[in-house]
């Protein structure tokens, strides 16, 4: 992600895979591993908040879940424990959510949210919006091309205020979807 406030960051690059194991109605559930290049041009922890730095290579892994409510709307959410390796070593859980509505056939938005345990200890809480257009090949799914906006400490334990909106970031991403 690239963080705007205070300062101008580029975040961490972040490479993941998916796999689905159970596919039921309305029901997705998988898995994913992914694998985060240490990026960033000043070594932020990536919340905007008085955080040590994650200044190493970041090994995630989790278990997504997708909702299907209506032809309209789906949750996606789930749980990941991410590994932060470096002079700095860190371990995270994170809780996000998104609430998607397919406006049309190949585009999505929603409002998003997290909540992220910060080396075990400390909460913040994201809330942010998503947005996504899905390429299509022979009318199946084949690139989503994602763009968000987030307040990634929104509300948080961590600092002097528990509303932090002095920070946020935009994310810019590609999904490659393989059937």
């Amino acid at each position: 992600p690239i963080e705007i406030a205070p300062d101008f960051d580029f975040g961490h690059i972040e490479f993941y895979a998916r796999f689905a194991f159970l596919e039921q109605d309305n029901l997705l559930l998988g898995a994913q591993a992914s694998i985060s290049l240490p990026t960033g041009s000043s070594g932020t922890s990536g919340l905007g908040l008085p955080l040590p730095a994650e200044d190493g290579l970041g090994l995630n892994v989790g278990v997504p879940l997708v909702l299907k409510v209506s032809e309209t709307f789906r949750l996606e959410t789930g749980g990941e424990l991410e590994l932060i390796l470096g002079d700095n070593t860190q371990l995270h859980l994170d809780f996000p959510a998104a609430f998607l509505f397919q406006v049309t056939p190949v585009i999505y938005v929603g409002p998003t949210t997290a909540v992220f345990i910060y080396d075990m200890d400390d909460i913040a809480i994201e809330a942010g919006v998503v947005a996504g257009f899905t390429i299509q090949q022979n009318e199946t799914p084949f690139v989503d091309l994602i763009a968000g906006f987030e307040f990634p400490g929104f509300l948080t334990s961590i600092g002097e205020d528990a509303v932090n909106v002095e920070a946020f970031t935009l994310t810019f991403g590609a999904r490659f979807i393989f059937t």
